[in-house]
C-alpha cells in the first residue's frame, strides 16, 4: 500500500510540477526601479525569486513524504556553535599546537574522534555579526551586507533579509528549525522581549534569543516594547547608563531574587538583572572592555549557576529539543555566549579549576603591558579554559536528550564558531584581527554517512557550512550563494575540498589563503595602514615601501602561528621551519593569488615603488571596486555574483 500510494503521489507532483512550469511569469525585480543596483544583480535577484519560489512550491507538496521516512530520508542536524572559540584549544592532535591544554572536555573530544574534523578552518569575518551573517547567508564578507560589529548611522546593523538564508532552505526541505542563544543576526536591533524579533523571516520555526555579555543589561538598544518596535539608537557607552530590559535572559534575571545577603548589599541589588549591571559597572570601574581587567579578572561573578547565561541558553535548547516534532527533521543552533569575554566565572565554576591555576600555554609576541604578565595571561586563559569545560557539560546535556529521543544514529552534530580570541597574542585580546588567533576555529562534523576519526588539513571556510548542511538535507545552495559544501570531503575525507582560496575580512584588512598542496598554503594579509597587532618592524618596512599597505605572507601548513614572513632568497620560499613545492616561487604563487581576484591586472602595472605582494594586497583591498556596481545594502559596494562564484 505504501507503494502505491507513493506512485500515485509522485504522479501528482510530476504533473503539479509541470503545469506550474506553463504557467508561471517571469517575476520582477523584488528591487524598486530606484534601486542602484546593476542589472547583473537584477537578474541575480530574479533567478533567485523564481529559485526560491519553485523550491517553496515543490518542497511543501514533498513534506509529506518526509514525513513518511522520519529520521532515515533526512538527518537531524545540531549545530553548536559557541562565540569566541578559537581553533587550537580543543584537541593538539587535530590542530597541530605545540602544547596539552590540561582541559577535561570528553564530550567534545568524543565529536573529533567520531567525526571529520577541519584543521585548517577560517571565519570569513573575524567578528561577530559580520561572520555569523556570512554564514546565515552563505556569501563572502565583501558580499554578505554587514560591514561591522556594531551599528553606525550609516549601516543598520542586523542582517539583511533580502538575502535568504540557508536555514530558510532547511525550512523548504521539510525541517523544522530552532535557534537558541545570541545568534547575533539582530546585532542592532537584538532579538525583542520575547526574542522573536525577524525570528521566523530568518528562517526558524522556534527559537529562544538573546542578546550578549553586556548587551543584555543595556548596550546597544533597550525599552520593554523592544520586540514591537526594535530601537534604532546607536551604541556608546553613555547607552549603558539606560539599564532595561530588553530581552528574554534579561527578563529571567529580573524575576530572579538574590537570595544571598552578602552579595545583596556589597551590590545594591534585589534581583539577579540589577545584580548583572553593577557586576558590570565593577568591571568598568576597573578598565576598559577588552583591557587585562576583563580578561584576567581575579574575583568570580557573584551568580548561582542556574543563573549563568550558558546554563540558561543551555535550558533553552534541552526545552527545544524536547519539543521538537518526532516524525520530522529538525534542525537546532546552539549560540553560546562562552567563551566570549568578560572571562568572568562562578563560584563553581572556580571550585573546578582546583589545581590547574597554571600551566596553560604562554601568549606569543606578547611584549608590553599588563596583559602580557605570566600571572594575567595565565588567569585569563584559565578563566577562558572554564568556560569551555562548562560548555562540554552543557553539550552533554543536548546529547543525552537527543539519545533519550532515540535519534542520537540518526543526528549529525557539527561544531564551529564565529571567530577566535587573541588571548595576549600579539599584546592584543577579542577579536577584530587577521591573526590565526582570532581568525581560525575548530570545525568538525560527526554523524551518519560521515568519516569516524579523520583529519583534513586543507583550508576551508566555515561559511561553507551553509551549503554543506542544505546539500545534508538534499538540497542545493540558491543562487548567489558562493558557499561550497563539504558533504563528499565529509563523507570520504580523501577527496580534497573544492574551495582553492578562503577569504576573510574586516573593516582595512583582508586575507586569502591559497590551496598550493598537501604541505603547503599561503595566507596573504594585507592591511590597508598599519596591521592591528603588527610588530613595529612592519610598520616601518610599510612606511619604507612608501604604499600604505602592510603585508604579510605565511605558509599556515604545519605552523602554528604567524610567526616569521616567508622572506625571498633567490626567487624562492626559504623560510627555516619548513621545505616549500618545487617550482612554486614567491612571483609565482603571487601570480595566482592575483588571478583570483576580480578585476586583476598584470604585473607590467606595477606602480612606482611597488612589488608584486603590494600590487595583490591593493588588488585584494580595492576589490569591491573592481567591475562593481553600487547596490543599496547597508551602503557597502558588492561586486557582480557571477564574479563572486570563481572565488571559491
Amino acid at each position: 500500500l505504501f507503494f502505491v500510494f507513493l506512485f500515485y503521489y509522485m504522479f501528482f507532483v510530476v504533473l503539479i510540477f509541470f503545469f506550474f512550469l506553463m504557467i508561471r511569469r517571469p517575476p520582477r525585480s523584488t528591487l524598486s526601479s530606484s534601486s542602484a543596483a546593476s542589472d547583473v544583480y537584477k537578474r541575480q535577484v530574479s533567478t533567485q525569486s523564481t529559485g526560491n519560489g519553485m523550491m517553496a512550491f515543490m518542497s511543501r507538496l514533498l513534506v509529506p513524504l518526509v514525513l513518511l521516512c522520519p529520521g532515515t530520508c533526512q538527518p537531524n542536524i545540531l549545530l553548536f556553535f559557541p562565540d569566541e572559540l578559537r581553533y587550537d584549544w580543543l584537541s593538539s592532535d587535530v590542530y597541530y599546537t605545540n602544547h596539552d591544554l590540561p582541559l577535561a572536555v570528553p564530550n567534545l573530544q568524543a565529536l573529533l574522534r567520531q567525526g571529520v574534523s577541519f584543521s585548517r578552518a577560517f571565519v570569513p569575518s573575524p567578528v561577530c555579526a559580520p561572520s555569523r551573517a556570512c554564514l546565515a547567508a552563505g556569501r563572502e564578507y565583501d558580499w554578505a551586507g554587514q560591514g561591522e560589529n556594531a551599528a553606525s548611522s550609516e549601516f543598520d546593523g542586523d542582517f539583511d533579509l533580502r538575502q535568504p538564508t540557508y536555514m530558510q532552505q532547511l525550512q523548504r526541505l521539510g525541517y523544522w528549525t530552532m535557534v537558541t542563544g545570541r545568534d547575533d543576526l539582530t546585532k542592532r536591533t537584538g532579538p525583542g522581549l520575547d526574542g522573536g524579533y525577524h525570528t521566523s523571516e530568518l528562517g526558524f520555526n522556534a527559537s529562544f534569543r538573546c542578546a550578549g555579555s553586556v548587551d543584555v543589561t543595556g548596550g546597544e538598544c533597550g525599552g520593554f516594547d523592544h520586540g514591537a518596535a526594535p530601537c534604532r539608537g546607536n551604541w556608546s557607552k553613555e547607552s549603558q547608563r539606560f539599564h532595561l530590559v530588553h530581552d528574554p535572559y534579561g527578563a529571567y534575571l529580573a524575576s530572579q531574587p538574590v537570595s544571598n545577603v552578602s552579595v545583596r548589599e556589597r551590590y545594591n541589588a534585589s534581583n539577579y538583572f540589577e545584580l548583572a549591571v553593577a557586576r558590570y559597572d565593577e568591571l568598568y570601574s576597573r578598565g576598559e572592555y577588552d583591557s587585562a581587567a576583563w580578561y584576567a579578572i581575579p574575583d568570580t561573578l557573584p551568580f548561582e549557576q542556574d543563573h549563568y547565561q550558558d546554563d540558561w541558553i543551555g535550558r533553552q535548547a534541552v526545552r527545544l529539543l524536547e519539543e521538537a516534532p518526532s516524525r520530522r527533521p529538525w534542525f537546532l543552533e546552539v549560540s553560546h555566549q562562552a567563551p566570549h569575554p568578560p572571562m568572568d566565572i562562578t563560584p563553581a565554576m572556580e571550585a573546578g579549576m582546583a589545581g590547574r591555576a597554571t600551566g596553560w600555554p604562554a601568549a606569543y609576541d606578547c611584549v608590553d603591558g599588563p596583559l602580557c604578565s605570566d600571572s594575567a595571561v595565565q588567569r585569563m586563559r584559565r578563566n577562558y579554559a572554564s568556560k569551555i569545560e562548562r560548555l562540554d557539560a552543557l553539550l552533554g546535556n543536548y546529547l543525552d536528550v537527543i539519545a533519550a529521543r532515540g535519534e542520537l544514529n540518526t543526528t549529525v552534530i557539527c561544531v564551529a564558531s564565529d571567530h577566535g580570541d587573541m588571548l595576549a597574542d600579539r599584546n592584543g585580546t577579542a577579536k577584530s584581527k587577521p591573526w590565526n588567533s582570532a581568525a581560525m576555529v575548530p570545525f568538525s562534523c560527526s554523524g551518519p554517512g560521515i568519516a569516524r576519526g579523520e583529519v583534513v588539513h586543507s583550508p576551508v571556510a566555515t561559511l561553507d557550512l551553509a551549503a554543506t548542511l542544505v546539500e545534508l538535507a538534499g538540497g542545493t545552495p540558491v543562487a548567489g550563494m558562493n558557499s561550497s559544501s563539504l558533504l563528499k570531503t565529509l563523507h570520504d575525507p580523501t577527496v580534497v575540498p573544492t574551495r582553492r582560496a578562503v577569504f576573510s575580512g574586516l573593516g582595512d584588512f583582508r586575507s586569502v589563503v591559497l590551496n598550493v598542496n598537501a604541505s603547503v598554503a599561503f595566507r596573504l594579509v594585507c592591511c590597508n595602514g598599519a596591521c592591528p597587532g603588527g610588530s613595529s618592524e612592519d610598520r616601518r618596512e610599510m612606511v619604507r615601501r612608501g604604499s600604505g599597505i602592510e603585508v604579510h605572507l605565511f605558509n599556515i601548513m604545519g605552523r602554528e602561528y604567524e610567526r616569521g614572513s616567508v622572506g625571498r632568497v633567490a626567487g624562492r620560499f626559504e623560510p627555516p621551519w619548513a621545505d616549500f613545492a618545487v617550482g612554486h616561487t614567491y612571483d609565482t604563487v603571487l601570480r595566482e593569488l592575483a588571478a583570483l581576484l576580480p578585476g586583476a591586472v598584470s604585473y607590467t602595472h606595477l606602480r612606482a615603488h611597488e612589488t608584486p605582494e603590494h600590487l595583490v594586497c591593493r588588488l585584494l583591498l580595492e576589490k569591491k571596486k573592481k567591475k562593481t556596481k553600487k547596490l543599496s545594502i547597508g551602503n557597502i559596494d558588492m561586486l557582480d555574483c557571477d564574479g563572486m562564484k570563481t572565488l571559491a
